[in-house]
């Protein structure tokens, strides 16, 4: 779903404002626990950040990479969220704007905000996507070194709320242009399946390596793996692109909430680290482990959240190492170097420990040959998704405004 926001404000002024407190329970989960024993023979969702992450929008939200067992639950006397709530971050990951309606009842980390209707006449489809509208670094504040939001802060944001039957008509009609999206979602992930499923044919899995290729360390195949500014910039509205993990998204480029910084602190930032077409960029927070050529002409500088690899590209092609990379198993295997619980990073220098494998150049060439095709339809897809994006956006200002209900 396209991030970009309308502005609550421009709904007709017959609707009425209210606060989120006035018309839900707002509640948080609590710490996640620690051991292999709360989840054994686990059934109960246990949403956490990277779970919302993962969707970053949706409407039912069911798939969690860990479940609670009900002992566990009971002891503990856990509060389970209901069904229909909608989730968002309210530590840590505020500023990523992710949205969720569970589609289960659910346990859910402490990092996390529950917003549940309490009241008849407000339909929860219509209070995502109002929500979905509405920044919440507008009401953010630093907690203990992190971004955080306030329950009594969230209970005070107000949101035009009109009759039932509006609410409705309004959430048909976003419904409808979301599933087209979803399923433009899905096209472009099939894409990327046989370019992965291409890799696999020439290569192997890149971690068991069943043929057998010479394999070096990530560190040893590059020139230099630096990270971005460690220090936040000064923004400005117009300058120099800065890039963070939220411009990388599904493996692409996303430049529509990109910041600006100036000159001047642009070339401050490059002496250290300079992003170069050719060159990778690599999460080590976040969605962790995501690599992206840069293959865009553009001058810009990165955040700490990203680490640039600068290959020597005498013995690794870029575009092979992104799909390397990218493979499950090589990421998941870069992922067992992540450090902390609930909100997990990487280290550039256990970035530089992950073991690649170096095939010859002419096969890497060849490979790289091969998915350009398909790139070139896959870039046809997401050109339709942007016009699709854009629809998308029109048609939900025109339902916040009332114009397309009677």
């Amino acid at each position: 779903m396209n991030d970009v926001m309308i502005d609550l404000e421009e709904s007709p002024t017959t609707w009425p404002r209210v606060e989120i407190g006035s018309i839900c329970e707002v509640s948080g989960g609590f710490a996640a626990p620690k051991g292999e024993e709360p989840f054994a023979n686990g059934t109960i969702p246990f949403v956490r950040m990277q779970d919302l992450g993962r969707y970053h929008r949706t409407t039912n939200l069911v798939e969690t990479k860990d479940k609670l067992n009900h002992d566990f639950v009971a002891k503990r006397r856990l509060r389970t969220v209901p069904r229909g709530s909608i989730l968002l971050p309210r530590s840590g990951s505020v500023s990523l704007n992710h949205r969720a309606i569970l589609g289960t009842d659910a346990c859910i980390v402490s990092h996390i905000c529950a917003l549940t209707p309490k009241r008849s006449d407000v339909d929860n489809q219509y209070l995502y996507w109002a929500l979905c509208n509405f920044d919440m670094r507008r009401i953010m504040r630093k907690t203990t070194g992190l971004d955080a939001i306030t329950f009594e802060d969230v209970k005070l944001v107000r949101i035009p709320l009109p009759p039932l039957n509006v609410q409705r008509s309004v959430c048909a009609v976003l419904q409808k242009i979301e599933t087209v999206l979803r399923k433009r979602d899905q096209a472009n992930q099939l894409t990327n399946k046989v370019i992965q499923s291409v890799f696999l044919k020439m290569f192997g899995d890149p971690v068991t390596n069943p043929k057998g290729w010479d394999t070096r360390l990530l560190g040893e195949v590059s020139h230099k793996i630096v990270d971005g500014t460690h220090r936040t910039p000064r923004y400005v509205d117009h300058g120099i692109p800065f890039l963070t993990i939220k411009n990388i998204i599904k493996g692409e480029f996303d430049l529509r909430n990109v910041k600006h910084i100036t000159q001047g602190e642009h070339q401050e930032l490059i002496k250290r680290c300079r992003p170069e077409k050719g060159d990778i960029l690599y999460s080590k927070d976040g969605t962790l482990g995501v690599a992206k050529v840069i293959d865009i002409d553009l001058e810009f500088s990165i955040f700490v959240t990203l680490a640039l690899i600068k290959l020597d590209r005498s013995i690794v092609n870029s575009l092979f190492l992104e799909k390397a990379l990218n493979s499950v198993s090589l990421r998941a295997k870069a992922l067992e170097f992540a450090k902390g619980m609930a909100l997990r990073h990487l280290h550039l220098e256990d970035i530089k420990k992950i073991l690649v494998p170096v095939p010859p150049m002419d096969l890497q060439a060849k490979f790289v040959s091969t998915i350009e095709k398909l790139q070139m339809l896959g870039l046809r897809q997401r050109e339709s998704t942007q016009e699709i994006n854009q629809l998308f956006y029109s048609v939900m200002q025109k339902a916040f405004r009332g114009e397309l209900v009677s």
